[in-house]
């Protein structure tokens, strides 16, 4: 399916975003991470990264995962590919429940699994807005993620790869699994509990007390902004108290296009 690109404006708003077949993707406020905890935010965007390898890999130990395991181990290579990890979510019982519980974090109405057509639906004033299944599973996945300034083919999750893996961890150790996962200084800069602090001691306007209010977009766009103007100020500086060769300093360089 060709993969739907949310416009800059879309991820900057505080308001839902409409897609047609599957509902408004909601951004995420900072003090909504509090409320169900950072731990689990975490959680939820590692389930939204999983592949069928990670599924497996996570070691869970209910008899539904061992017999789905199982079963996969004893398809050929050309019949494992006809499979797709939401096909193991949904039936997995406390995987399908968690799947749940995700989508109505990130999506507006109420979200439900509707057991004859193995899909999730999304409800709002008792009308279906949208359907998620096996066949838009990785684009809701995906638009999920892009509101939370990440993606599958971001460069800018390379300095937050590990973040997810630690996310993974946590996620194992509920599900009894053993797999760990290490971040490094680099890493740890770049998570969002460290963001907050940072942003909020060097901002203008965001504090500590204010700074809750903005999504999670927002939080990584204006900390590039605000990296980007310190540069800026420097280069600026330099300029104006001993001059530029071949005057290339760019004034305009403050508001260059992030997006």
């Amino acid at each position: 399916m060709i993969r739907i690109k949310l416009s800059y404006f879309d991820l900057l708003t505080p308001d839902p975003v409409y897609v047609s077949g599957i509902g408004r993707i909601k951004p995420i406020k900072l003090k909504e991470l509090s409320e169900v905890s950072y731990q689990t935010y975490q959680m939820y965007i590692s389930l939204l990264f999983f592949d069928i390898k990670q599924y497996f890999d996570s070691q869970d130990q209910s008899s539904a995962f061992v017999e789905q395991r199982d079963f996969y181990s004893s398809l050929s290579e050309e019949d494992k590919t006809k499979y797709t990890v939401f096909d193991f979510f949904i039936t997995n019982p406390s995987y399908n429940l968690f799947i749940q519980k995700c989508l109505a974090f990130f999506i507006s109405g109420d979200v439900s699994f509707h057991q004859k057509s193995l899909s999730y639906l999304v409800q709002e004033n008792e009308t279906i807005v949208g359907t998620i299944s096996r066949d838009n599973w990785s684009d809701v996945c995906d638009l999920i993620l892009q509101r939370q300034y990440r993606s599958k083919s971001n460069e800018f999750e390379d300095a937050s790869k590990a973040k997810n893996k630690r996310a993974l961890k946590i996620l194992n150790k509920l599900k009894k699994g053993a797999q760990t996962a290490k971040g490094n200084d680099e890493n740890r800069d770049y998570e969002i509990p460290n963001l907050i602090s940072a942003l909020a001691s060097k901002s203008y306007n965001l504090n500590i007390s204010n700074i809750w209010e903005i999504t999670v977009f927002q939080l990584y766009d204006q900390f590039q902004r605000q990296q980007l103007n310190s540069v800026y100020d420097i280069q600026s500086t330099s300029a104006s108290v001993w001059g530029t060769k071949e005057n290339k300093f760019d004034i305009n360089q403050w508001f260059k296009s992030l997006n």
